[in-house]
């Protein structure tokens, strides 16, 4: 009997053995395929996740500016629907806003902007350098007319005087012997420093600087 017995209970372990290595195997075949679907998802869900972030880009470059001069279409986006927000570190110096920039007086701003759309954001910083020009020019002294906006206003037929200061960026001035002048119509001379002018119609002078390339203009109109 005993025999028989010992002989059934080792039938029985590897019985056993068998169950429990079928067992783990199972287990071990579960545990693969839920990693795998894990895995599986995780990459879809990391592929979408892609797929619908919004690429955005803005570039500017450097700009230098005499007082006066504007420039339009100063950066670039990759997508024109962007809101774009500026900001300056310095007032008064620049006047700025979507589509240009105006110089008015010499100084260097930083310009920072953001673009956003969606969900994504893009910035760029540059500077605008803003320089005073080589030289400069008032009218004063105006008699037998009247002076606005870069005219000189006479009587037909009738002499009417002005003087002009012209300066250089430091602001020295510049002599009157130094201005080469010419009237397109009429008549203009220099007794003194002091410009005369006659005028039957509407007529510009143009001035220069004898030995540089600065020109500035003043109209004449008759009253």
């Amino acid at each position: 009997m005993l025999p028989e017995y010992f002989d059934n209970m080792e039938k029985s372990d590897k019985t056993t053995n068998k169950r429990t290595l079928t067992i783990i195997a199972s287990l071990c075949l579960l545990i693969v395929s839920i990693v795998l679907l894990i895995v599986f998802l995780v990459i879809k869900n990391s592929d979408n996740s892609s797929a619908n972030i919004t690429l955005l880009r803005i570039t500017a470059n450097d700009i230098t500016l005499n007082v006066g001069q504007s420039v339009e279409d100063y950066y670039t986006i990759s997508n024109p629907d962007a809101k774009i927000d500026i900001e300056i570190d310095k007032q008064n110096i620049i006047q700025i806003d979507k589509t240009s920039i105006t110089a008015i007086k010499s100084g260097i701003v930083k310009v920072t902007l953001t673009a956003v759309l969606d969900d994504a954001t893009a910035k760029e910083n540059f500077t605008v350098t803003v320089s005073a020009p080589d030289y400069s020019y008032q009218v004063t002294n105006v008699q037998g007319g009247s002076f606005q906006n870069n005219t000189i206003y006479v009587s037909k037929s009738s002499p009417a005087a002005f003087k002009v200061d012209v300066y250089d960026k430091l602001g020295q001035a510049i002599a009157v012997s130094e201005l080469d002048y010419i009237i397109s119509s009429g008549i203009i001379q220099n007794q003194l420093g002091t410009f005369i002018v006659i005028a039957d119609e509407n007529c510009v002078i143009t001035f220069a600087i004898r030995g540089t390339d600065y020109t500035f203009f003043l109209n004449v109109a008759i009253l």
